[in-house]
């Protein structure tokens, strides 16, 4: 049977010289203080968990989006108006089985939202998503693509598809917008990453798409 390696069995060192045809033996003392177990990392000021630790590390997202189970539980709030809708539908997805589709005609009253609250403060986060933009409204209007909002509403960042600008992207922080060098084509999927972090009272985004 095989011996357990430890304090008590030393280490044996074998090696060979194929020209010389000469083996080579060592044995050495495996003793020393005891290697203490890894502690756990303790949190990072702003309420982020540290690196391996909770939601959103490598165990996994903060949001899981919950669509291959066929509907919208995961998501804080879905709503839409006049002649709108959200679903969950198996022709919607990039690479998985389902996706969401949002779909707002270009009336009055018409919009479709899906939104997510963060349970707790950070002061970091990434947002991937895979998206297309099926149809545009008038001249003028725009496509929504992402906002991310401070929890009493202020807008922090809205990212969008300006209609009728062979599918320029833009970038808006409620006060300026600046215009992109992205561009999203009409039933074409995209990839958008976003990282937001906060450093005191500033918060510095920065957005790829096709990165």
């Amino acid at each position: 049977g095989k011996q357990p390696i430890d304090g008590t069995s030393g280490l044996l060192i074998l090696a060979a010289d194929d020209d010389a045809q000469v083996y080579m033996h060592a044995a050495l003392p495996l003793t020393g203080a005891p290697v203490p177990k890894p502690s756990v990392a303790a949190p990072l000021p702003g309420g982020l968990p540290a690196p391996g630790e909770g939601p959103g590390s490598a165990a996994g997202p903060i949001l899981d989006d919950g669509f291959e189970r066929g509907d919208t539980r995961a998501w804080t709030s879905v709503e839409f108006g006049d002649q709108s809708a959200v679903s969950v539908e198996a022709d919607a997805a990039r690479t998985d089985r389902f996706g969401m589709r949002l779909f707002a005609p270009n009336v009055p009253g018409a919009f479709a939202v899906a939104r997510y609250s963060f349970p707790t403060t950070r002061s970091s986060l990434r947002v991937d998503l895979d998206f297309q933009v099926l149809s545009e409204g008038a001249s003028g209007g725009n496509t929504p693509i992402l906002r991310l909002l401070t929890p009493d509403g202020k807008r922090l960042v809205s990212i969008y598809r300006q209609n009728a600008s062979a599918g320029r992207i833009w970038i808006t922080d409620g006060s300026s917008r600046s215009s992109t060098l992205g561009r999203v084509e009409l039933q074409t999927w995209a990839h958008l990453e976003l990282t937001a972090v906060r450093d005191g009272d500033v918060v510095q985004v920065n957005v790829s798409l096709d990165g």
